[in-house]
């Protein structure tokens, strides 16, 4: 019987193998996007703007919750603090230029749309397409409501001539020139607010590296004191201090190793180099500390933990908050550790933030809590001194 579990574990390994990728996808399955936070100005003084913006309110896909602003210069606040992922703004001349399109001197309305690129990359492609078809949409409803108008003005007209047919058959408001205008009465700016100017990849493809050397070079310091031998207390203690001070040294040479390789392999061109550098020396220590801890208090058996924590995380970090369900979103994206350095990143790249950011004080905090642990974990140790 014995000789025949090599039979069985395969069937097993595949139930037990599936459910686990599986689960890994339940987030990403089905993205359905909603509330995504979104600005909306309205700058027109005329009613059309007023109109436009009570009606986008009212009629917003659930992909989308609008928050309205007094100003263009407010929505870019709010968008370098990261509270909405794009917008939508009615211009002060906008009712004007609809009201153009009845007259001689016909303009085009436009829309602008302002896309937060560096909140979420992916995220602004979806919210500027969403944007656009909104724009296209409210175009179509103003251009048969401004036919509808020219052709009240055509009836009266042939009204007034009704003892001439031919005259009266004639008669047209709509000059040659105004037909294109009125089948498109709208058209739109895009600007990008916070771009990642090529970049877009980068917290991503450095987190990677980051947490696999993190988690390298954790195991290997904690392999350096196991089961090793002391011929004084004194020589002991020298050890454990060299053992939690030397990951300092690891962190900075490699947060800069990885960034100077990253500039080198992959082109990339950074306005800050050191400040790039010194956010990745931050999220090593941090991440080392870590795993350095928890193996000092649980052992070998916590790294397969930490390499499913990345599989199944990784996923969940890409995207939006608001494309997760809502117990991923609360209970488990928030306290992942990999957004840190993620989000830290992006906040020097993209929103020329300084690298004492939240993100790095969070992955600061972090490195000094386990630090804290692992000497408590080494003044509980007994080590077995070996006289000479």
């Amino acid at each position: 019987m014995k000789e025949n579990k090599f039979f069985i574990i395969p069937f097993l390994g595949v139930i037990l193998v599936s459910f686990i990728f599986l689960m890994a996808q339940i987030p990403t399955a089905k993205i359905e996007p909603k509330h995504l936070p979104i600005a909306l100005v309205n700058e027109d003084t005329g009613e059309i703007g007023a109109t436009i913006t009570e009606k986008l309110i009212e009629n917003a896909p659930d992909a989308v919750k609008f928050i309205e602003y007094d100003s263009v210069e407010i929505m870019k606040e709010a968008m370098n603090e990261r509270e909405t992922y794009g917008g939508l703004v009615v211009p002060e001349n906008f009712s004007a230029q609809l009201a153009s399109l009845q007259s001689n001197t016909p303009e085009e309305a436009i829309v602008e749309i302002y896309v937060n690129e560096g909140y979420n990359a992916s995220v602004a492609t979806t919210v500027e397409t969403m944007l656009q078809k909104m724009a296209t949409q409210l175009g179509t409803t103003m251009s048969v409501q401004t036919i509808a108008k020219l052709t009240e003005v055509q009836t009266s007209l042939q009204q007034q001539f009704a003892d001439n047919p031919q005259l009266a058959a004639a008669v047209s408001p709509v000059q040659p020139q105004m037909i294109p205008l009125l089948a498109t009465p709208i058209t739109t700016e895009t600007y990008k607010v916070n771009p990642v100017n090529g970049l877009a990849s980068v917290p991503m493809g450095l987190f990677t590296s980051v947490w696999i050397s993190s988690l390298l070079g954790a195991v290997l310091f904690y392999f350096a004191g196991r089961k090793r031998n002391f011929s004084s207390m004194k020589q002991a203690r020298l050890f454990q201090v060299a053992q939690s001070l030397l990951p300092i040294v690891y962190s900075f040479f490699a947060g800069y190793v990885i960034t100077l390789v990253s500039t080198w392999v992959l082109g990339y061109e950074f306005e800050s180099f050191n400040s790039v550098a010194l956010m990745l020396s931050i999220a090593f220590l941090g991440y080392v500390y870590l795993v350095l801890a928890c193996l000092k208090w649980i052992g070998i058996a916590v790294v397969p933990i930490f390499a499913i924590l990345m599989f199944f995380g990784l996923p969940l970090i890409q995207l939006a908050p608001e494309m997760l369900p809502s117990f991923y979103r609360d209970y488990v994206v928030s306290w992942l550790p990999f957004g840190f350095l993620i989000e830290g990143l992006k906040d020097i790249l993209f929103f020329n933030d300084d690298v004492l950011n939240s993100n790095s004080n969070v992955l600061i905090v972090i490195a000094i809590i386990a630090f804290v642990l692992i000497w408590v974990k080494n003044l509980m140790e007994k080590h077995e001194i070996i006289e000479n």
